[in-house]
């Protein structure tokens, strides 16, 4: 194994060098710390399939708040990129929306996460932390209620959204119809509320008709073998890598090694093609190769 080279063993194709990120072109030269800590960096790649969610987050956010707010649930299976994409949505249009308005008094976009077993106090509470809204464990459950309401208004909040609301369901009947009505009271000041989580979410939904109607379910799947944004995704996921040669991820043979080990997971995709990297980086090869996928030893198969 090779770990102290800072030069490929070959040279990069022109071709090859336009289809690259910047930064993954710049670091072609760099030493393999270098090369691997760029591999292993968190990074929001778009497809498809979340493109699909991101255009329906985006008429939420940008339609009026009215009566009637635009709500959605997100749901998909765990490790599917669910708080990536919600993540990617925050700083894109979060804080592009601030800056329109001008103002550091101003929160267009709210991300929570539900806590463990969560109840609506806990909810309450998350929310109050996540807009910097002082409380006290003293405070009364109304009071902090209020106060958040009124919080959101003078915000001007437009979205709220409640990733992992899967939590909700370990607690009983009862305390969950407290967290729904918590959530109408919010959409009722002419909020946008967006829950994420897993399959649970539809069932959840049914259990109380005002939030089944409310809320349009849309799903976040895993990748099929032979579609497109399957493909795409590992195309452009190769051009993160700062590889001199490229590796064709999407061609057929190495498409199929990665479909048949991660199971169109996109976080499991994402996992074992980084690895692959990292395996191509230590062993001073130009691009992945089929051995680089089966044999990578930063990739822990689930």
């Amino acid at each position: 194994m090779n770990t102290d080279s800072n030069t490929p063993s070959e040279q990069p194709t022109g071709e090859h060098l336009t289809r690259l990120n910047q930064y993954a072109r710049a670091l072609l030269h760099a030493s393999n710390e270098e090369r691997i800590a760029y591999v292993r960096k968190d990074r929001f790649i778009k497809h498809e399939k979340v493109d699909i969610i991101l255009r329906a987050l985006r008429r939420t956010f940008e339609s009026p708040g009215g009566e009637r707010p635009r709500c959605l649930a997100i749901i998909g299976s765990s490790n599917h990129g669910k708080t990536a994409l919600i993540n990617h949505f925050h700083r894109s249009v979060g804080g592009d929306a601030a800056r329109r308005e001008g103002s550091h008094n101003t929160m267009p976009v709210v991300v929570v996460e539900a806590p463990s077993r969560c109840t609506a106090p806990k909810l309450e509470l998350e929310i109050a932390r996540a807009i910097g809204e002082p409380f006290t464990p003293a405070m009364k459950p109304r009071e902090l209620s209020v106060t958040i309401l009124q919080s959101l208004v003078e915000l001007k909040t437009r979205i709220l959204l409640i990733n992992e609301f899967h939590h909700v369901d370990p607690i009983p009947p009862k305390e969950r119809t407290v967290v729904y009505d918590t959530i109408k009271n919010i959409t009722n000041r002419g909020v946008h509320v967006v829950i994420i989580g897993t399959k649970v979410i539809d069932r959840l939904r049914q259990e109380d008709e005002q939030i089944q109607n409310r809320f349009r379910p849309i799903h976040l799947n895993g990748f099929e073998r032979k579609e497109s944004a399957f493909l795409n995704f590992l195309a452009t996921s190769e051009t993160y890598y700062p590889l001199p040669q490229p590796s064709g991820l999407h061609n057929e043979e190495l498409a199929d090694i990665i479909f048949r080990r991660t199971k169109g997971v996109m976080g499991e995709v994402v996992s074992l093609c980084n690895a692959a990297a990292v395996h191509a980086i230590e062993h001073n090869l130009p691009c992945i190769d089929k051995k680089c996928l089966t044999d990578c030893e930063d990739y822990l198969e689930s």
